[in-house]
């Protein structure tokens, strides 16, 4: 009898890299694994399923650099966690971030304008960029999450676990 496996497939969404379905863990976060001693999910192989608390623990620990990177680019700047969050976002989308948005940032002008164009500059041109950027926009300069397919605001239940909504549990009423 087959054994049946609950956890992230790995699989090529469209964009050339192997991602851990939905997660936003792509074979680039591999080091992490090996990190954490979860060498048996690298190299990453299209098909494989990793299970949802080996993603929470590398995510964890993706997410720590990520915000150690913010850190490090603004030493001198306080944010909101909205703030952090959305440069966390452009962080883990560019790999750092883009000069452009960093002198925008720390002189506080044309902020806006320069954050909305920055998938002008990324080589691929996926068509949900601009909405991403528009989002992450919207969240460092007013607090909000948006769904950017229905440009709706997200609310979240607060009392709901992360990880019990990454396992598929429904948000707490």
């Amino acid at each position: 009898m087959e054994e049946f496996q609950t956890g992230f497939l790995v699989k090529n969404i469209g964009d050339g890299k192997l991602t851990a379905g939905g997660s936003g863990i792509t074979e680039s976060c591999e080091s992490y694994f090996k990190e954490l001693g979860y060498n048996e999910y690298v190299p990453f192989k299209e098909g494989m399923v990793i299970p949802g608390e080996v993603i929470l623990d590398v995510l964890s620990a993706v997410m720590d650099a990520k915000v150690q990177q913010v850190e490090e680019t603004f030493p001198d700047q306080t944010f909101t966690q909205n703030q952090v969050e959305a440069l966390v976002s452009v962080i883990y989308n560019f790999g750092h971030i883009p000069d452009s948005l960093k002198e925008a940032i720390s002189k506080n002008s044309n902020i806006k304008e320069t954050w909305i164009h920055l998938s002008d500059s990324q080589a691929e041109k996926w068509p949900g960029l601009p909405k991403r950027r528009e989002a992450e926009y919207i969240l460092f300069s007013e607090g909000k999450y948006i769904d950017t397919s229905s440009k709706k605001e997200i609310q979240f239940a607060s009392s709901t676990p992360f990880s019990d909504l990454i396992n598929g549990k429904e948000p707490l009423k």
